[in-house]
């Protein structure tokens, strides 16, 4: 007899027939507003701190959970409010850039973030009003297991960011792990966090959760495929350590002089700027490095694209060194006049390499 209710459960969960789920729609704006902060907290503490890091394997769990007492329509709400969130945790930097650098009012630069925030919500907006109407109306096991992470990693791809940014970048503080970003990219991580979420919902029961015996074939396979990960970890990191040490050193010089934006627009201030920043690099010399690198747009002069070399002490004690320097750069046909953002790559004896 229970084998019998087992299969009906099975029977009944993919069937596309079936309309809306028993529960009701009871959760508020502020229940969906807090379930948010909830999943927006526990997917982007762990960028600040790497010891959160499992954090990210149930920061959708709050999602998961909400859906099932959302209508469509407010589903959405519940996506686009979290990734807003998150993003306003996030890059809560923005607001400070925009004042400092942008020279935008305090006010407006709070309105400009407020909108990057909605922007960035709109892509989980998009993903739980989509698992909502599958839910709704196709309920198969697998659809549960592979539609969530396929649908996350695919709209990654897809939908344009201010700052493009990863689920899978939250793992930072967990080396063997994030080893298989050498053959995936970080989506493979972001896929790998997204599985565990979903499965970890799928094994808190309710109504309409998948059958117990789908329950448990959703936990074999997400244990199967983060095993898999990890175990890739353990065997590659070895080798990279090996590599690393194998390799010769290349050392590094990295040159700030703390001048700001608005004082590289300055040409009365240009010269002095520069003889400072030579001096600096200079002064790496005795830790013999294998590359100088200055900061963005510091060299006070504007470079023809055509141009051959750069005007740089030559380094008679340092013939192997490299610079890496920002530039603006420029190219001229005719009317046709363009202007380029650009880093230089210079030998010692001045020459533009590429």
């Amino acid at each position: 007899m229970r084998q019998a209710n087992t299969d009906t459960s099975q029977h009944e969960s993919s069937d596309p027939s079936r309309s809306h789920p028993s529960l009701p729609h009871d959760l508020s704006l502020w229940q969906i507003a807090l379930l948010a902060l909830i999943a927006a907290g526990l997917m982007i503490l762990p960028t600040f701190e790497p010891i959160l890091w499992p954090l990210a394997w149930v920061a959708l769990v709050p999602i998961g959970l909400g859906l099932r007492h959302l209508s469509v329509k407010r589903a959405f709400l519940l996506g686009w409010w979290m990734e807003a969130f998150a993003t306003w945790i996030g890059f809560y930097w923005l607001i400070g850039t925009m004042v400092n650098f942008g020279h935008i009012s305090v006010p407006f630069s709070l309105v400009l973030f407020a909108i990057i925030g909605l922007g960035n919500g709109i892509r989980l907006g998009l993903y739980t009003w989509w698992l909502r109407w599958l839910d709704i109306y196709s309920r198969p096991a697998w659809y549960r297991f592979l539609v969530p992470s396929c649908t996350f990693v695919m709209l990654d791809y897809l939908y344009p960011r201010v700052f493009p940014w990863g689920l899978g970048i939250t793992q930072w503080g967990a080396t063997p792990l994030t080893q298989i970003a050498d053959l995936t990219g970080v989506h493979g991580l972001t896929f790998l966090l997204v599985t565990c979420s979903v499965t970890v919902t799928a094994l808190i029961p309710h109504a309409n959760a998948p059958a117990p015996p789908a329950r448990w074939r959703m936990s074999l396979a997400c244990l199967l495929l983060t095993g898999a990960a990890f175990g890739y970890g353990l065997w590659r990191t070895p080798q990279i350590h090996a590599a690393i040490q194998a390799t010769e050193p290349f050392r590094v010089a990295v040159v700030q002089p703390n001048i700001g934006f608005d004082e590289k627009g300055d040409r009365a201030k240009r010269d002095a700027q520069f003889l400072k920043q030579i001096d600096l690099s200079r002064a790496t010399l005795a830790d013999q490095p294998d590359l100088i690198i200055w900061p963005e747009t510091m060299y006070p002069y504007a470079v023809p694209s055509t141009e051959q070399s750069l005007v740089l002490p030559i380094l008679q004690d340092a013939p192997d060194t490299h610079w890496l320097i920002g530039a603006l750069a420029y190219n001229q046909q005719g009317n046709q006049f363009q202007r380029f953002n650009a880093a230089l790559l210079v030998d010692a004896e001045t020459r533009i390499i590429d």
